[in-house]
């Protein structure tokens, strides 16, 4: 499993912002961004919001990769285990059409066809 560790590249960004604005003196002016007026340890945590955001994605993708490689390690047991299961339903209910629909069989099992001896041409 591969999981992505790097940083994005506006991520670096914003951590260079945060560290230039902890630094930012005096900390109590406020500063105009557009229309809106905030001070230094708003726009602070506004740029840590944004820091958690990438970091919940890395993680959640990582947790999803986990999932993945436990679904794929259990994917041959379990089509055994539903062949073995369909089985048992064939065997108590096979003569019922109505349910074995509800197994997920559409049609009755038919009996395969003898395979034909090739006759040899003379």
């Amino acid at each position: 499993m591969k999981v992505n560790t790097q940083q994005h590249p506006l991520e670096l960004k914003i951590e260079k912002l945060i560290n230039g604005y902890r630094g930012f003196e005096p900390s109590n002016q406020p500063l105009t961004f557009g229309e809106a007026q905030m001070l230094p340890d708003e726009v602070i945590g506004r740029l840590q919001k944004a820091q958690f955001a990438f970091e919940e994605v890395r993680r959640l993708h990582a947790e999803r990769e986990a999932a993945i490689a436990v679904r794929d390690a259990m994917i041959p047991g379990l089509k055994l285990f539903h062949d073995q299961a369909l089985e048992v339903a064939h065997h108590h209910f096979g003569a019922n059409p109505g349910k074995m629909a509800t197994f997920g069989v559409t049609h009755a099992a038919k009996a395969k066809p003898r395979s034909r001896r090739c006759r040899r041409e003379r």
